[in-house]
């Protein structure tokens, strides 16, 4: 399918479904984080859809044509992108990126520049010289000063902006637990949430030291981490996201729609079929069937976001995607240690029966997001490292090497 993100291009809106009379063009060329123009009232339609993989599609949709081709458009729920149908019953295999963008992964040098001078005024440094940028974030910018003590963190879009608030809030709730994690502090706040500055922990992540790591260590590890779920599960956010199970699904359906490029580039075409079999139909179907018990969640928890100090202390960082999710969220990137994992379980418990088998699902849909991550960044290493988790799970008769 032509790819329409193309500056210049211009949507036509149809007049009235099924007479070509009357069109609006309206360029294509949007900056990030816009909205589509609304058409003149006069040039919208309301038509009724029928199910659609299983989504029921009621009314207030437009149809619009593009280079000759109908096709309906509509925001299904909340953060997920809009779809695409045509002939009103065939789903596109296909994002319109251009609507609902991801947040851009590229930093204009003036914006950097910007932000370090926003610090320094801030916090009264005499130059912006031992300011360093992390970019690896996917949705904010971090930048480090003080030799790696002190840390800024600058959204790349209005949403994460808004969203900063909750990170805020859960780094003060893990600094007044009484838990064996080490928590940031924070000390500048911008009354909008345009950025926020905060002392940071001292350590490594557990990334770079799992390989060396004692089995004594790795134990304490674990139960520092399972004293420390053990006690967020049971917070309450107000006003924190609330991640269902179908808020689930269609994120990571939103994650695959994105690296689509990617997918047919690195799998074939029988396994890209059982690959939509898994993230529209099985998996989905599989959350339905084990429930969901949403708890406050750190939303992010893998080995890069746990730091282990020489004293062996052992912090968390990164709340950025803080939300009620099923409590088997926080899990998901434990179990790639045994050791660590099984001693996070003894210390938290098992108060679902199912959360293992939670955690094994969830495990295997977050490689699509992974797999989408890297391909943002242009990770050639990790990409290859998803693709083959992700390859792993489909059927030994799907399975060719590339």
């Amino acid at each position: 399918m032509k790819d329409f993100r193309q500056p210049g291009l211009s949507v036509l809106w149809h007049h009235s479904c099924g007479t070509a009379v009357d069109f609006h063009h309206v360029p294509l060329n949007f900056k990030l984080g816009s909205e589509l123009p609304e058409p003149p009232s006069t040039h919208a339609c309301s038509l009724n859809y029928n199910q659609v993989r299983g989504v029921s599609i009621l009314s207030s949709w437009c149809v619009r044509q593009i280079e000759g081709v109908y096709f309906g458009i509509k925001n299904l729920h909340g953060d997920t992108p809009l779809r695409l149908y045509v002939n009103s019953s065939v789903e596109v295999n296909y994002l319109f990126a251009m609507i609902n963008p991801m947040p851009s992964q590229n930093t204009d040098p003036r914006t950097i520049e910007n932000e370090k001078h926003i610090i320094k005024d801030v916090v009264g440094l005499t130059s912006v010289d031992d300011i360093i940028l992390n970019d690896r974030g996917w949705d904010s910018r971090v930048y480090s000063f003080g030799n790696g003590r002190y840390f800024f963190k600058f959204p790349r879009s209005e949403k994460i902006q808004g969203r900063f608030t909750y990170e805020i809030a859960a780094i003060k709730f893990l600094a007044n637990l009484e838990t064996r994690v080490v928590a940031q502090k924070i000390l500048w706040e911008h009354p909008d949430n345009a950025y926020f500055g905060y002392e940071g922990v001292q350590g490594v992540p557990v990334s770079e030291l799992i390989g060396t790591l004692t089995q004594h260590q790795k134990q304490h590890i674990g139960a520092a981490l399972g004293d420390f779920l053990k006690q967020f599960h049971t917070l309450t956010l107000p006003g924190a996201r609330t991640m269902s199970l179908e808020d689930e699904a269609q994120q990571i359906q939103r994650w695959y729609e994105n690296c689509r490029q990617v997918v047919q580039e690195k799998f074939s075409v029988s396994e890209q079929h059982q690959l939509e079999k898994l993230v529209y139909h099985i998996w989905p179907a599989r959350l339905v069937e084990l429930g969901s018990e949403p708890v406050l969640s750190h939303g992010d928890l893998h080995y890069e976001n746990i730091l282990y100090g020489h004293d062996g202390t052992v912090g968390i960082i990164d709340f950025g995607d803080v939300a009620y999710y099923d409590r088997s969220k926080d899990f998901l990137e434990l179990e790639n240690d045994e050791a660590i994992f099984r001693s996070v379980l003894t210390v938290y418990g098992h108060p679902d029966p199912h959360l293992e088998a939670k955690i094994a699902v969830r495990q295997r849909m977050i490689q699509i997001i992974n797999l989408g991550f890297h391909a943002g960044k242009n990770d050639s290493v990790n990409i290859q490292d998803a693709v083959a988790r992700i390859r792993s799970e489909l059927p030994s008769t799907a399975i060719r090497n590339k």
